[in-house]
């Protein structure tokens, strides 16, 4: 079984600040977030920001961050969804347990 590497995306706290990317400059919901952990290697490396459009449409294949009812979330790459859930690269996630799908725009340089 894989290893599922969860955080905690607290929207209520600010940790850090970065310039706004010019494609998001509209797009007041944008933030970013950090990468923790190997489970995103190579596409995204550990330490690095990633920013994320919750009000960009979300399509297969897309990188996207997945929040859980429980307030975790983790990033992988969107393969399919279905009634009854999503199929992320990995595994999958049950419909009940998903609170948010989200897109992540690119890596921060």
């Amino acid at each position: 079984m894989a290893k599922v590497e969860l955080t905690e995306i607290r929207r209520d706290s600010i940790v850090d600040r970065i310039a706004r990317p010019a494609a998001l400059a509209a797009d007041e919901g944008a933030y970013a977030i950090a990468i923790v952990g190997q489970s995103m290697w190579p596409r995204f490396r550990p330490g690095r920001y990633v920013a994320v459009s919750p009000g960009t449409p979300v399509a297969v294949g897309d990188d996207v961050v997945v929040t859980l009812r429980q307030g975790r979330a983790l990033i992988k790459e969107l393969v399919r969804r279905r009634n009854d859930g999503i199929e992320l690269r990995q595994f999958s996630v049950p419909a009940d347990e998903v609170a948010t799908i989200e897109k992540v725009m690119g890596e921060l340089t």
